[in-house]
């Protein structure tokens, strides 16, 4: 299926790390194979014209582990997730966590991290039992990484 937004333009406050997100079946009645295949969702770049997986989306614009500067630990998780972040200058910290729908669960106040290593344990108890998507920025920086919620 294809969706074109022929008439519709990013706004200049989104910037190139955001995503779009599409649900093709409102009704969830596709049978296919896989659960994911009804949510699509995409990188909002100019020129970017293709919507895929959430699987696919991750491993293609995910960096790998070793690359990122933000660490999240233990995963799979119970009721607490650890960031770990590192910068030369101090930073103010976004966190906000995504279920795999694209819809924003839980945002966490805007904390000011100083120079150097940081380390934040946050509550996620209120999470359901699933697959996560957390979006670590800063006024430099932004990562996407997923994270697994066990009860």
């Amino acid at each position: 299926m294809f969706a074109r937004l022929d008439s519709w333009i990013v706004p200049a406050s989104i910037d190139e790390e955001s995503l779009i997100y599409a649900v093709i079946d409102e009704e969830n009645k596709i049978d296919e194979v896989h659960e994911d295949n009804n949510k699509a969702w995409g990188l909002l770049k100019n020129g970017f014209n293709s919507v895929t997986t959430t699987e696919d989306i991750i491993r293609a614009n995910v960096k790998s582990n070793r690359d990122k500067l933000v660490q999240v630990f233990p995963n799979p998780m119970n009721n607490h997730a650890t960031f770990s972040y590192a910068s030369e200058g101090g930073d103010e910290v976004e966190i906000a966590i995504y279920n795999f729908q694209g819809q924003l669960i839980k945002t966490y106040p805007k904390e000011y991290w100083p120079a150097g290593s940081n380390v934040r344990t946050l509550d996620i108890s209120n999470l359901d039992q699933g697959i996560y998507l957390y979006h670590f920025k800063t006024d430099g920086y932004s990562e996407t990484g997923r994270m697994v919620v066990l009860h």
